[in-house]
């Protein structure tokens, strides 16, 4: 997982829309924001608050797992390097939010 270290919270957000074949308009509206607001965190000039950042998280991992097919879910987890140790995708869920909650902490600083 040494490819998660650094990476800023846009950067993980694009490749997790990537991986799930997802545009940024649906997550924008699954998350009940402009889908100018996705681009800006997308691109880095801007991050979500961190009153709204769990819930970003929680519903953005769902919107994920949610979008995957057994192909996709591969890819995903061979991405992230997580063969073995998720079975379900509720574990795959509380993985992609420990992410980018973690991934959003390294873009705040």
């Amino acid at each position: 997982m040494d490819n998660l270290n650094n990476i800023a919270f846009g950067q993980l957000l694009e490749k997790l829309l990537y991986l799930s074949n997802q545009k940024k308009s649906v997550l924008a509206k699954k998350l009940g924001y402009d889908i100018s607001y996705i681009s800006k965190w997308i691109k880095g000039k801007n991050l979500p608050t961190q009153k709204n950042i769990s819930n970003i998280c929680e519903i953005t991992s769902e919107f994920i797992v949610e979008s995957l097919n057994p192909i996709s879910k591969q890819e995903l987890k061979r991405y992230f390097e997580i063969e073995v140790e998720i079975k379900d995708d509720a574990g795959l869920i509380q993985y992609i939010d420990r992410i980018l909650r973690e991934s959003y902490i390294i873009s705040v600083q």
